[in-house]
C-alpha cells in the first residue's frame, strides 16, 4: 500500500517545510481533558504516550 495520495496532500499544504522563528513568539497549551484521555469515553484513551511525555 502506497501513501502517495496522502503525501501529495501534505506537500500541497506545506507540511515538512522549515519554519523560521521570528518574534512575537507564541505559547501552545494542550489540555488533555478526559474526553481525549479516558478510554471509557468514546474516542478517548488513544493519547497515553503524549500524556506520559508531559511529565
Amino acid at each position: 500500500m502506497s501513501n502517495q495520495p496522502e503525501q501529495a496532500v501534505y506537500d500541497r499544504q506545506g507540511f515538512g517545510q522549515v519554519l523560521e522563528l521570528a518574534p512575537p513568539a507564541g505559547l501552545l497549551i494542550v489540555d488533555f481533558i478526559n474526553g481525549f484521555a479516558d478510554p471509557e469515553v468514546f474516542g478517548g484513551g488513544n493519547i497515553r504516550p503524549a500524556i506520559e511525555k508531559t511529565g
